[in-house]
């Protein structure tokens, strides 16, 4: 489809006698009234190319975008909603949709480093999607029809009329990942402006809740939790049920986790590049592992085992603490360690907050962490997807090793 669409078809300026009516977004577009339009491409060079967000209806965003260049994408932050200059999409975090002409990428899998991946609802009304669904998502891939283009995920979002050589969208709603974890339906709405000029590409986006597993973890264990007895030997839950760790798929062999000494502490750094498979880790073993795990990592996502417990130090100084402080713990609480970053919505950066975390594993052995950098060598802006952490362990009457 997409080798005959290549052509002149979609260059031409067709009357669309059932358009939209867009008058107040192309206005803003035209104006830049909102203050968010301006003109990049791929190498920050002004090639018209425009984004237009028309404000928020009971949550509810629509977004005019003006993709009529044939050489250049407009890419889109979602957070923001605002159009953004990016020079090298293949390894920067700050773009979420990028569009150029009909052609719909995401900084994910071939197209970017960003992790993002989408999954495509069908028969499902636009304001029912409320939350993400657990399963069934894709991501950009490889060219594979040899026709010059990559596979993109949300290819598939128009119907092409033979005759008349015009789109229109289907009755489809995706549901994305952003590179900064916010899950949103969006559903294209159109493709021309009002004097039928293809490349003004409409949609409408909101964002939704994560799917259940996100926020509604249980962590299955008993009511003794993290305790050194909330498990048995085998990695199976105390009452003899299965282990739920192992609903998390752990990406398998050691290449993905390297570990070295540093002083009296441990530093060690994840691949977290996989959208599909947690990259698994147990301190006793101080190795990637696929079960008996205590950590595990996907992109900037965390996850900790539910039969352990697991307590936060907010402003902690990890070199002070050498006991198991009297604190609050939460027990099977496989999420608490998940708001670890501030996010730069002006740099798109993450930045680990000055937290010490606390574990303690299925065994009862006591470990303190600190997350130091989210990006190769500690280089802010450098390669994604590498958080590091240093860590040690507490010896069971609360002082460190």
């Amino acid at each position: 489809m997409r080798a005959s669409l290549a052509g002149t078809h979609l260059n031409q300026e067709p009357i669309h006698g059932d358009a939209m009516n867009k008058n107040a977004l192309l206005t803003v577009l035209a104006g830049c009234a909102l203050g968010c339009t301006k003109n990049i491409n791929s190498g920050g060079l002004d090639t018209g190319g425009s984004i237009a967000c028309a404000g928020t209806v009971n949550g509810v965003t629509t977004t005019l975008i003006d993709a009529t260049d044939e050489e250049a994408w407009v890419y889109l932050d979602f957070e923001s909603c605002a159009l953004v200059d990016i020079d090298s999409p293949e390894n920067d975090s700050g773009w979420d949709l990028g569009l150029m002409r009909y052609n719909p990428k995401i900084n994910g899998g071939v197209s970017g480093s960003g992790g993002m991946e989408v999954a495509i609802v069908e028969g499902v009304d636009f304001d029912e999607v409320t939350a993400a669904p657990l399963d069934g998502y894709i991501t950009d891939t490889a060219d594979d029809d040899d026709d010059g283009v990559p596979e993109y995920a949300m290819e598939g979002w128009y119907a092409y009329d033979m005759e008349s050589h015009m789109l229109s969208p289907l009755d489809l709603v995706y549901v994305l990942k952003t590179v900064e974890g916010s899950h949103i339906k969006l559903q294209f709405d159109d493709y021309y402006d009002d004097a039928g000029t293809s490349g003004f590409v409409q949609f409408s986006w909101a964002v939704i809740d994560p799917p259940s597993t996100d926020s509604d973890t249980d962590g299955g264990g008993d009511a003794d939790g993290g305790d050194a007895d909330g498990g048995d030997a085998d990695g199976g839950d105390a009452d003899g049920g299965p282990n739920p760790d192992d609903e998390i798929g752990c990406a398998v062999g050691s290449e993905l986790v390297t570990t070295s000494e540093d002083g009296e502490t441990f530093l060690t750094v994840f691949n977290s590049e996989s959208t599909t498979e947690w990259t698994c880790f147990s301190f006793a073993e101080s190795s990637q592992v696929e079960n008996a795990w205590d950590l595990a990592w996907k992109n900037w996502d965390t996850t900790t085992s539910a039969r352990a417990a697991g307590a936060v130090i907010e402003g902690g100084d990890f070199d002070a603490i050498d006991s198991v402080p009297s604190i609050d713990w939460s027990e099977g609480d496989t999420d608490f360690m998940d708001e670890w970053y501030i996010y730069d919505p002006s740099t798109h950066y993450l930045t680990a907050k000055d937290n010490v975390y606390l574990i303690q594993d299925a065994e009862g052995q006591h470990w303190k962490i600190e997350i130091t950098t989210y990006y190769e060598d500690g280089v802010i802006g450098g390669p994604l997807h590498r958080p590091t952490i240093r860590w040690a362990p507490l010896n069971d009457d609360g002082t460190a090793r």
